[in-house]
């Protein structure tokens, strides 16, 4: 994000997923040390998480198909979600016996309401790319055929504009939920 030339930053995964999350099978297999990779690796996550919400250019989440986990807690960390009509959602955490990590619980809280973030989480809810979009998670459901070519479109649209003003604009709105109205008054002037 320190590069100028780079304008807008697009987040996409390589082959049939986005992201599956952790690789559960090498956290099972670290033996007497899986505590400590599981912190070092959910650290990296969280920096991760933080520096796309940070940056000062615009993020798109390229969202190509399963979203799960850690992928979906980046997919939300992402200024805007765009994915393919075959693209699925979930948390997974508990057909595993974890709690979610990554920002999930902050990103859903926030974009559903504490109930509808619970349902996803009690139950592994899986959403299609079409009941994310209704629920708000995502932006724009591109057909599989056209993603690349809507994805690169959109992301040159946001590269040829004011990246300050969005980065800007970025900064307030990270901090809108947590300050009152006054306070945001006066950091928007």
């Amino acid at each position: 994000s320190v590069d100028p030339s780079i304008r807008c930053i697009v987040l996409t995964g390589a082959g049939r997923a986005f992201s599956a999350g952790g690789d559960v099978e090498f956290m099972a297999t670290s033996g007497e040390d899986a505590h400590g990779r599981f912190l070092d690796l959910a650290m990296r996550l969280h920096a991760l998480i933080a520096s796309l919400r940070k940056a000062p250019k615009p993020v798109i989440a390229a969202v190509n198909g399963v979203a799960a986990g850690a992928g979906f807690s980046m997919a939300l960390a992402c200024d805007i979600a765009v994915a393919t009509a075959s693209a699925r959602f979930t948390l997974g955490y508990q057909n595993i016996g974890l709690s979610p990590d990554g920002g999930m619980t902050f990103f859903l809280a926030r974009t559903l309401g504490t109930q509808r973030a619970m349902e996803m989480t009690l139950f592994s809810k899986v959403l299609s790319a079409e009941q994310a979009a209704a629920w708000g998670l995502v932006q724009q459901v591109i057909p599989d055929a056209d993603f690349a070519a809507q994805t690169a479109a959109l992301a040159e649209r946001l590269a040829g504009g004011p990246t300050r003003a969005y980065a800007r604009a970025k900064e307030l709105y990270n901090r809108a939920l947590s300050q009152p109205l006054e306070t945001q008054l006066e950091e928007e002037r």
